[in-house]
């Protein structure tokens, strides 16, 4: 084990990280595949179960585009600042303090989305084509979607924590062992009772397992900073990251190196200041794929949705692998 930890964490150039990770994402993006295909086989056999599909597109939209503001742009803030801490040696006090404040911020921001649980149901998933569908059973969806969506923040947190330490092997095992569990899970699951709720509980469980697998990853190398590899393979011999902003070289070295004396709020909003510049181009960027899904779906019903998300995620599968190769650049 301890010589597959320090495969999973040692830093790595771009070509040896591009040559671990696209890869990944490509069989990621195959098991996605084949989950389109899959899920849709089991539960589109009947109208029922188009409803039902329909239902969990609905669902999976509301997972891609509301993960990152269930922690507000966290996971930009963190893949920014945690190779400059580690690089001033702050790794593990800012790795103890995130792995407390993201979780705490995530159930705040779930719990205040809770409280609105009924007009966001009627909102989001509410079509003027299924007056049969019975409100209580889009509100449970909406509930399981909900809690599905905490988790997936947390995972994408995690994952972009590993980003910032250029741990690219460590992002794509935790990537994959999500995909694999949720591919086999969520295809069992469903062929077993066929609902969007049994696909949106074993999204959920599949993110926990994975979380909590990288997450012990992550505790790894912080304590034990020499399974991260030799002078050639550590973040703690290069310089902290620098931009051309006016300042912001001296600004940054300076809030790394007061991380220990600062209170926990501070080191936080100076992660939420980051991520949140960036938050509103990553959900235009997510969410303008789905606003043509989202109004079929409204005025056609969950049925006809469904079918336009199958083919609308099968059309994603080549702009996410080049999404991969600028993740490494």
């Amino acid at each position: 084990m301890g010589r597959l930890t320090a495969k999973l964490l040692a830093f790595g150039t771009m070509s040896e990280s591009m040559g671990a990770y696209v890869p990944a994402v490509a069989v990621q993006r195959g098991l996605g595949f084949a989950r389109v295909m899959l899920f849709l086989h089991l539960l589109g056999g009947t109208e029922a179960g188009k409803v039902q599909y329909g239902l969990w597109a609905l669902s999976a939209v509301l997972l891609a585009v509301g993960a990152p503001l269930l922690t507000l742009g966290t996971s930009h803030g963190l893949a920014r600042y945690a190779g400059a801490y580690e690089a001033q040696g702050q790794l593990p006090c800012f790795w103890r303090r995130m792995r407390r404040a993201i979780p705490l911020l995530a159930l705040a921001v779930t719990l205040l989305a809770a409280a609105f649980a009924v007009p966001l149901t009627r909102g989001l998933f509410a079509s003027r084509s299924d007056p049969a569908l019975p409100f209580t059973l889009q509100l449970h969806a909406f509930a399981w979607a909900l809690a599905a969506c905490a988790g997936l923040a947390l995972f994408h947190n995690l994952v972009h924590f590993a980003y910032g330490l250029r741990a690219y092997r460590l992002a794509a095992f935790v990537e994959l062992l999500f995909a694999v569990l949720f591919t086999a899970g969520g295809g069992a699951a469903a062929y077993l009772h066929p609902t969007a709720v049994t696909l949106l509980a074993m999204h959920l469980l599949s993110s926990v397992v994975a979380t909590g697998a990288g997450a012990w990853l992550l505790q790894q190398a912080v304590e034990r900073p020499a399974v991260r590899g030799d002078s050639t393979g550590s973040l703690q011999h290069i310089p902290p990251m620098q931009s051309g902003g006016l300042g912001e070289e001296r600004d940054l070295s300076q809030h790394v190196a007061a991380v220990e004396e600062e209170p926990v709020r501070d080191t936080l909003l100076r992660v939420l200041r980051y991520g949140g510049v960036t938050l509103g181009a990553e959900l235009l960027w997510l969410a303008s794929p789905y606003v043509g899904f989202w109004l079929v779906s409204r005025d056609y019903g969950k049925a006809e949705g469904g079918t336009y998300y199958a083919f609308l995620a099968i059309c994603q599968m080549t702009l996410l692998l080049a999404n991969a190769a600028f993740t490494v650049v």
